[in-house]
């Protein structure tokens, strides 16, 4: 399914959700409110008309008891009508939706009314025509009113009935609405994560493809997964890198191959420089001669620098093989500052060395050409008179490393071996940091008077990863400026020896 689709149907789902919730929400209203409606409409009517009928009985009573006292012949008419009234009370009440105890109570009363209205015209005519002295209509009009009586109770024990049935259904509404709403709140964050998952997932691939990328692996692969339009993306990113793969392999045979060409033709140029600096040809006049030694020491800077571009590119193709054997890093490094010697004192640099022992395995050819780089490096940025610190040890604990070492990233686990080299140079800012060990780089401007082919530092990092070691630079220690470069190698005999 596309990403629209997804999107699309996650919210339709959510949509779908919130109207059955409304829905529910309101069939709950509905069914509370045609509760409360016939409560009203039914229980307050048939107190409404109880009491109507209790006050039209007991006005009955009256007129009977009057009547048997005057012998009036004009109350049995009244009467009637009042009997008519209670009958058209009796009829409303049946019509009404009672329960079981109110329909009984009320035939109960129906029951001892009719006896009453059956008899009672016959004893009223019988009283006045022959002064008869029988009086059970009253006393039947009393006992109908108790019969009313009950009839109101029966109807405020149904509405208690009712209102606490109509409050269980309340209750139960509420709960079934909370779980309903807390169901529904869950499908929806449910569904928002699987909808956020399925496009972040891939997003995440493709964001650890780039990070790849701009670190020069353009072997990485985007796996092709998720939506259309998220799986087009990967497999034009995955066109993309084999595009620049190749556009680097390119680049890196080129630049070989160039190199290993002008290497040749430079090696002719250089001793035919040679030859004619030593007089084979002829003697020289002084200007020609300081012309040549010029030409001769170019020539040695571009045969360096050719020779950087080959060693760089041998190590990019994984072609360099280390020969490791037991050394002392403290030797090595005491090797390359003899070496380094004539730099050093050139530019009148106070060099501050503590080389203390610290076994590994290594080739000391390569990791003497390591040392060296770092070395040349720092001379070449720090000024004269500056300092020049060399430092070599061992570390057997992370704290201390981390520690003496801020920026290092717990990679290569101690014990170790540590070199460091910290120069009085500009320093280094922190968005350089990660770029200094790429090819040709250089860093802020103000190194641009700087002599150098970009590779040097590169190079270390390569021989550094080909012991099986770590190469970063941090700032100087206790200084404004300078750098300090750290080499971290596995101390020998250790698990993490190559």
């Amino acid at each position: 399914m596309s990403l629209a689709g997804r999107v699309s149907a996650a919210f339709l789902v959510l949509i779908a959700l919130m109207v059955a919730l409304a829905g529910y929400h309101l069939s709950l209203v509905h069914r509370l409110h045609d509760d409360n409606r016939r409560l009203i409409q039914v229980e307050l009517e048939i107190s409404r008309t109880g009491l109507a009928l209790r006050r039209t009985i007991d006005r009955l009573t009256r007129l009977t008891q009057i009547f048997f006292v005057r012998r009036d012949s004009d109350y049995p008419a009244e009467m009637q009508r009042l009997r008519d009234v209670v009958e058209e009370g009796i009829d409303h009440l049946r019509a009404l939706r009672l329960t079981a105890d109110e329909r009984a109570v009320l035939a109960r009363f129906a029951v001892a009314w009719r006896d009453y209205a059956t008899a009672a015209p016959g004893v009223e005519a019988e009283f006045l025509d022959l002064g008869s002295t029988d009086k059970s209509p009253v006393e039947a009009l009393g006992g109908l009113d108790a019969r009313l009586i009950d009839l109101d109770r029966a109807a405020r024990r149904a509405m208690e009935a009712r209102i606490e049935a109509s409050a269980a259904k309340a209750a139960k509404a509420r709960a079934t609405a909370w779980t309903a709403t807390t169901t529904a709140a869950a499908a929806a964050i449910v569904l928002a994560l699987l909808l956020a998952g399925s496009v972040a997932r891939p997003l995440a691939r493709l964001g650890r493809g780039t990070h790849e990328m701009a670190q020069g692996n353009f072997a990485f692969r985007v796996a092709e997964a998720g939506s259309r339009e998220l799986a087009s993306l990967a497999r034009e990113f995955n066109a993309m890198a084999d595009r620049l793969g190749e556009l680097d392999r390119l680049k890196k045979d080129f630049v070989s191959s160039v190199s290993h060409d002008l290497k040749a033709p430079l090696a002719s140029m250089q001793e035919t420089t040679v030859l004619l600096l030593e007089g084979t040809p002829g003697p020289l006049a002084e200007s020609q001669r300081r012309l040549l030694s010029l030409n001769r020491q170019c020539g040695e800077r571009l045969s360096a620098m050719i020779g950087d571009l080959l060693e760089a590119a041998r190590l990019e193709a994984g072609s360099v093989e280390f020969d490791l054997a037991a050394e002392d890093l403290a030797e090595v490094a005491r090797q390359a500052l003899a070496e380094a010697g004539g730099s050093i004192g050139a530019r009148r640099l106070e060099l501050d060395a503590r080389l203390d022992p610290a076994p590994i395995a290594a080739d000391r050819d390569l990791l003497l050409r390591l040392l060296w780089n770092l070395l040349s490096n720092a001379v070449k940025f720090s000024p004269e008179g500056g300092r020049l610190v060399v430092r070599t040890g061992a570390y057997a604990a992370a704290g201390e490393l981390e520690a003496a070492f801020p920026r290092h990233r717990g990679a290569l686990a101690p014990p170790v071996a540590v070199c460091e080299i910290e120069d009085a140079g500009p320093g280094i800012p922190d968005a350089e940091k990660e770029h200094v060990f790429d090819r040709f780089h250089r860093a802020d401007p103000r190194r641009r008077g700087v002599q150098g082919s970009g590779l040097g530092l590169a190079i270390a990092h390569h021989l550094a990863r080909g012991h099986g070691g770590e190469l970063w630079v941090e700032d100087a220690v206790g200084s404004a400026t300078g750098s300090r470069f750290a080499l971290v190698l596995p101390l020998r005999g250790e698990p993490n020896v190559p």
